[in-house]
């Protein structure tokens, strides 16, 4: 399947393909071999290295070992360093603030929901949704 991407004036085709790297590896069910990842953007095996190598010294990614292998040596597999960061994702309509709170590999350990009244002017729903995030945040991280 193709797909048209939309490139930023302040960014270069290596952030762009970096960045492409990233969500391959991320969504990747048991990660993904170098040469799968050069085949799946149609790079180089040279130009991935590079990728794959800055990668891995900011720590964004780990190389570990297959461990689906008949024989020989296990091929050496790219995953989301799930240790590297924190991810929120937020819902915020004018009833409800939903939060979500996981690994940087997308694995959420926490959910959380809070509805509101349709009484409330816009403004202060506004500001108790920001209380309530701030308060979540704090007990949560």
């Amino acid at each position: 399947m193709a797909a048209f991407y939309w490139l930023p004036a302040n960014h270069n085709i290596r952030n762009f393909n970096k960045h492409a790297a990233v969500d391959l590896i991320r969504f990747a069910e048991k990660g993904i071999s170098r040469t799968d990842l050069a085949e799946s953007k149609g790079l180089t095996k040279a130009a991935v290295t590079v990728i794959v190598n800055d990668l891995i010294s900011n720590g964004i990614i780990l190389e570990t070992e297959s461990r689906t292998t008949s024989s020989g040596r296990p091929p050496v597999v790219l995953e989301i360093n799930p240790k590297q960061g924190l991810v929120a994702a937020i819902d915020m309509g004018a009833m409800h603030l939903s939060v979500a709170l996981g690994d940087f590999q997308l694995a959420f350990w926490k959910k959380w929901k809070h509805r509101f009244r349709l009484r409330m002017d816009l403004k202060n729903v506004y500001n108790k949704q920001i209380a309530y995030y701030r308060n979540f945040c704090k007990k949560e991280v």
